[in-house]
Parts: structure tokens; C-alpha cells; sequence
């Protein structure tokens, strides 16, 4: 088929004359093509096609760079101009570091540092109650000697002088209320000092009836408090004691109270008992690991339970030194304490026949205090056996406590 451009050629000057003008036409209309080899497209014919593109990628660079510049926040929105646009050299970096801008911007935000819980909020302190001020005691009058009968008086020449008696003092013992109470209502408070401390409540009723005469509402000469007579300036630390291994919490009782007294002389009691027993002051201590130089751990050494009165297999020991003390009727304070014998009341302290129990520690302790048991033994068996002697009373009135 004949070229669209070609017409049919009569002769030879009329081919020249129309070749010649056929190529005019044709470079005016059609890119030149090189008449190099392979057919290669000449400089002169790609560059103007490279710059056209370059122009292209220039432009949609630029609308990319607008559309997301446009989706940034205010503060950091970037004005871009028609000449930035037209230098490649500023263009491309813009656009790079928006493309990252917005990658960033559209992934999961890291977590913050997760902050250390605030401290835990301490307790509030409950304060305890405050003591009483004490007045000046007066002095304890000289007993005038009595001659013995026959003897002549002799008047010496000088008189002794008298001793200046001391103002605004009051004798002691010192009623610090007047506030009326009855037999009734001491009791009760006894009673349910007993049941919060799991003591015998006959051993309750015999410490305070030694100790205050059940007067719940005086001080003696040596600075005692109240119905289980506490150390003025010293009770204090009973109302602090805090030992899980007996069940002990700290209180906040007051020595003035009739009924918080009585708590508090209970809580004494409860202390020395699990002391004795199996506590000995050791962490974690327990009646199956007992504290060294208790009772229980010199049952132990012996390797018998504590209390003895039954065997491993379960029958009654024959040979039981707790049972032995129980059941000597020259010692009805035992039974006034607990009606069965499977009690350590009256267990020997070093599991030896003869040896204080564990109720005689306890009330001596109570009286002349646990170190003065500790390191000397008991100084003050009159106390003991008085208080023992007045368990009794109570077994007998109203059977077992």
C-alpha cells in the first residue's frame, strides 16, 4: 500500500521536486528521527521529551505535597509557593520529610512510661488516751513505837523535829472519780474481758480482787490504775502490744474506763500466758514450733505433748505431770480454772515433778513483772499463792470459771 504522503511520479525532475518537498513538510510536521545506527532516537529529539516529563513529575509532586500539607495541624502547616514548587531542589526534601510526617502521624502512638503506683496512704494513728496528772502523794505517817510494858518512858531533852508535811498533797490511795459503780457492773466488765481473751474468768476475778479490792476508780501509793491496778506511765506499752503469734493487736484503751481497764489487765494476762506457753519472744513461733525455753518446748525435749495428758495414739497418759497437779486436792485453784484436765494450767514448767506451773509464772509475772521472772524466778510466791487461794473461792461459789 502507497504511504499516505506519496504521490504517483511522472519522471525524474518531477521525483526531486517532490522528495524535496515531502521532506520539508515531514520535519515540519513529524519529530526528526537520527539516521544513526539502531535506530536511536536523537539527542536532540529526547532531551525536550525528558524535560516534559520531569516538568510532569514536578507537577504532581506538588499536588501530593498540597493535599498532605493540608491534612497537618495548623501550627505546622508549610506554605508552599509556585517558585518552591519549580525548584526540584527544594521541592523533593519537603515532600520527604511530609511523607514521614505523615507515616508517623497515622501509626499506633507508643504507650507512655507506666508511672510507679502512688505510696499506699498510712493509716491514720489513733492516738491513746492520755494519763491522768497524778497529785502529790503525802507521806506515810511514822508509826509511834509502843513501849513494852514495864519500861519507864524516857522523854528526851530535845524534841525530834517533825517532818514538814508537804503542801496540797492527798493521801493514797487516791480516788480519781466519784463516779458510783456496783458489784454487778464490775463483774460484767471482768466477764467480757475474759471471753475477749479467752481467759478463765475466774482467773480475771481473782487478779483484780488482789489487786483493787474491785475498785475500779483509784490509784494506789505506787501509781497503779484502776480495777486490774496498771502501771500509771506504763500501761501505754500493754495498750501497743502487737503480737500475731498470740492473737494480740494493738488498742486503745484507757486505764480510767471501767470496762477498757478491765480489757486491758485481760490483754496483760493473755500476753504473759502465750509467752510462757510457746511464744518465748520468737517470730512465727507456735505450739507445734515452739520458742526456745518455753514450756512447750521443754515438753518437746522430754518428747511428750503439750499438755501431757494423752498420748500420741490417743489414750491418757498414766504418767501425766500436768494431770498430776490437776488432780492433787491441795490445788483447787486448777479446777476452778477449767473443769477438764486437758488444760495447761497446771502443767510443770520443765515438765519435772515439783516445778512452778504455768499459772504460778503468769501471776507472779503479773505482779512483779516478766523480766524479774525471767532472769530471777519468782519472787513473790505470797502474791501467787493469794490469788491462787482466791481462784479457789470462786470454784467453789460458782464451779468452774
Amino acid at each position: 500500500m502507497p504511504h499516505r504522503f506519496e504521490e504517483p511520479i511522472e519522471d525524474e525532475d518531477t521525483l526531486r521536486l517532490a522528495g524535496a518537498g515531502e521532506r520539508a513538510r515531514r520535519e515540519r510536521e513529524l519529530p526528526p528521527r537520527s539516521a544513526g545506527r539502531g535506530g536511536e532516537p536523537d539527542r536532540r529529539t529526547w532531551q525536550p521529551l525528558a524535560l516534559g516529563i520531569a516538568a510532569a513529575l514536578i507537577i504532581l509532586s506538588g499536588m501530593n505535597l498540597a493535599f498532605t500539607l493540608a491534612d497537618r495541624p495548623p501550627l505546622v502547616r508549610v506554605k508552599v509557593t509556585t517558585a518552591q514548587a519549580s525548584a526540584t531542589h527544594t521541592l523533593l526534601p519537603l515532600v520527604f520529610a511530609t511523607a514521614t510526617h505523615h507515616a508517623k502521624a497515622s501509626a499506633t502512638p507508643a504507650p507512655l512510661p507506666t508511672l510507679p503506683p502512688p505510696p499506699p496512704t498510712p493509716a491514720p494513728v489513733v492516738p491513746l488516751p492520755p494519763d491522768l496528772p497524778l497529785p502529790t502523794f503525802c507521806p506515810p505517817a511514822t508509826p509511834t513505837p509502843t513501849p513494852a510494858p514495864g519500861t519507864a518512858t524516857i522523854t528526851p531533852a530535845t524534841s525530834t523535829p517533825r517532818p514538814t508535811p508537804t503542801p496540797n498533797c492527798v493521801a493514797c490511795p487516791w480516788q480519781f472519780s466519784s463516779q458510783s459503780y456496783t458489784t454487778a457492773q464490775v463483774q460484767t466488765a471482768l466477764i467480757n474481758a475474759a471471753q475477749r481473751y479467752h481467759l478463765p474468768r475466774n482467773l480475771v476475778f481473782g487478779v483484780a480482787r488482789l489487786e483493787s479490792g474491785w475498785n475500779p476508780y483509784f490509784i494506789s501509793c505506787s501509781d497503779d490504775i484502776g480495777l486490774m491496778q496498771l502501771k500509771w506511765g506504763m500501761w501505754q506499752s500493754m495498750d501497743e502490744l502487737d503480737v500475731p503469734e498470740c492473737g494480740l493487736t494493738p488498742t486503745t484503751y484507757s486505764p480510767y474506763k471501767l470496762q477498757e481497764n478491765a480489757y486491758l489487765g485481760a490483754k496483760v494476762l493473755a500476753w504473759l500466758t502465750c509467752f510462757f506457753s510457746y511464744w518465748g519472744g520468737t517470730s512465727g513461733a507456735s505450739l507445734a514450733n515452739p520458742g526456745n525455753g518455753t514450756i512447750a518446748w521443754y515438753y518437746a525435749q522430754a518428747h511428750l505433748p503439750y499438755p501431757d495428758v494423752a498420748l500420741a495414739n490417743g489414750q491418757t497418759n498414766p504418767k501425766s505431770f500436768c494431770a498430776a497437779v490437776y488432780r492433787n486436792p491441795n490445788n483447787p485453784a486448777y479446777p476452778a480454772l477449767s473443769a477438764t484436765v486437758r488444760q495447761t494450767w497446771s502443767c510443770p514448767y520443765t515438765a519435772t515433778t515439783g516445778d512452778s506451773t504455768l499459772l504460778d509464772v503468769v501471776l507472779s509475772s503479773y505482779n512483779q513483772g516478766i523480766g524479774t521472772t525471767i532472769n530471777s524466778g519468782i519472787q513473790n510466791q505470797w502474791y501467787v499463792n493469794i490469788v491462787e487461794a482466791i481462784i479457789a473461792q470462786y470454784g467453789q461459789q460458782d464451779g468452774a470459771g
